[in-house]
């Protein structure tokens, strides 16, 4: 995530999303436990990164990430397999 922690372009793969996702909620899980004021430093740290991440993967399922903005559509979008081959925001990650 944090290699193109500011790319908005190109695709990501449904388990790099997940993972970091899964990664991200526990260290602030445990930085919350630890103080509030520190969970809320990591939120502001990964915000952007992660925001880009997903957009990176709407583009995946051939997807504008606009498509965020309607919660229930942007999930369902983000839980779908990639396309395969090439789609107009680049070739597979895979």
């Amino acid at each position: 995530m944090f290699k193109d922690f500011l790319n908005f372009e190109g695709r990501a793969r449904r388990a790099e999303y997940w993972w970091t996702y899964l990664i991200n909620s526990v260290i602030f899980f445990v930085s919350s436990v630890i103080s509030p004021e520190v969970g809320s430093l990591f939120v502001f740290i990964i915000l952007i990164p992660s925001f880009a991440l997903t957009v990176r993967r709407m583009h995946d399922t051939n997807s504008s990430g606009f498509l965020l903005i309607i919660p229930v559509v942007g999930f369902v979008y983000l839980c779908r397999d990639g396309d395969k081959g090439q789609n107009r925001f680049g070739p597979s990650p895979k």
